[in-house]
């Protein structure tokens, strides 16, 4: 009888190892799927009408729908000039000193936030022309580091930021010339950057190949990811 029962539980623990080891087998068999990802840098001003436009119009509509397929760099510095006087860096912006402000608190907001929550507030904030007015509203969801934020944008810590970012402007070929300047896998093209402020998605959807569900037309059925 002992016989009988051992060979039964070796037979239990060999059923179950055999199991084991296909379950493993077909997890491994299972191709892995790699999401494309195109790289979008954004140069841009905080006052700049154009740049408005593309945060209010483009940004959000897109980014919901293709945050999973985008690299996404924001460059707030625009046109402005910076100089460094006793320790201090200083700035002039195209659209006056309010704007410099402004700039000061989206290079705050990259900084101390994730992309993805820095875009939505960025974005929330270029919707309104009294920056400091909605800072409160839209950093509602980020409670910790609204201090941070400030503190960050109202002194050394935030000029450093911005002058990094005058430097990113600065130094990238071809030479900035528009706002917002919009630059897609690190190659400037003039086309994709106009068709980009009018059709941001169209513009992603033809970097993306297959399509993802999300670029479908009502005119689209077929080549696309279920």
């Amino acid at each position: 009888m002992i016989g009988k029962v051992n060979f039964f539980i070796t037979n239990m623990i060999g059923l179950r190892a055999a199991i084991a080891l296909s379950v493993v087998y077909l997890a491994s068999a299972q191709p892995v799927v790699t999401r494309q990802k195109v790289n979008m840098t954004v140069f841009y001003e905080a006052l700049c009408p154009y740049s408005i436009n593309f945060f209010r119009d483009q940004l959000p509509v897109v980014w919901p729908l293709f945050e999973d397929y985008l690299n996404i760099e924001l460059v707030p510095y625009g046109f402005a000039e910076q100089s460094y006087e006793n320790d201090t860096w200083y700035f002039s912006c195209q659209h006056g000193s309010q704007e410099c402000t402004y700039n000061m608190y989206h290079a705050c907001v990259l900084d101390k936030l994730p992309i993805v929550k820095a875009v939505n507030i960025i974005g929330c904030l270029m919707a309104n022309e009294q920056e400091q007015l909605f800072f409160r509203k839209c950093t509602r969801k980020t409670q910790e580091t609204k201090a941070d934020i400030k503190q960050c944008s109202k002194g050394e810590e935030g000029r450093h930021l911005m002058s990094g970012y005058g430097n990113r402007t600065r130094d990238f070929q071809p030479e900035i010339k528009m706002m917002p300047s919009i630059v897609f896998n690190g190659v400037y093209n003039q086309t994709l950057r106009d068709d980009a402020v009018r059709d941001l998605k169209q513009v992603i959807c033809n970097f993306l190949n297959p399509k993802p569900l999300e670029c479908r037309t009502n005119e689209e059925t077929e080549d696309y990811i279920d």
